[in-house]
């Protein structure tokens, strides 16, 4: 479902436990995914070192970004997006979509938007989601 920002939904549900470190701050790179399918996937360089749930933000707000057709067609070029916009182009999709509700990047993800775990690579100081359905 669209809105005007992009949400991941955490699979653990506890006021208790959050799934990000809002402490430490060494995380220099994001990856996640960009498609329904994991097919695709995006790494944002962060301008300096941030904490997990920084990074966890600015994957948020890159997937809150408008949905572009030179987007959507990067994604679709790898079969990577939701079964319901197969076989449409860029201005069918935007043409079915209800108007009050922008499609932002993180529609692609279809139902691949459950945040199921955080994997921190010291080494590299990669910081990947990984989601799923």
């Amino acid at each position: 479902m669209a809105a005007d920002s992009f949400q991941f939904t955490e699979q653990i549900d506890n006021d208790h436990f959050s799934i990000c470190d809002d402490v430490a701050r060494d995380v220099k790179y994001v990856t996640f995914d960009i498609g329904r399918y994991g097919r695709s996937h995006h790494t944002v360089r962060l301008p300096a070192p941030a904490t997990e749930c920084e990074a966890l933000q600015v994957a948020e707000r890159y997937l809150s970004e408008p949905l572009t057709a030179a987007y959507f067609e990067a994604v679709r070029m790898h079969d990577d997006i939701p079964r319901d916009f197969r076989g449409l182009s860029f201005s069918e999709l935007r043409a079915r979509w209800p108007s009050q509700l922008p499609l932002v990047r993180g529609d692609l993800l279809g139902n691949n938007r459950f945040l199921e775990r955080l994997v921190y690579h010291r080494r590299t100081g990669e910081l990947a989601l990984l989601t799923g359905s």
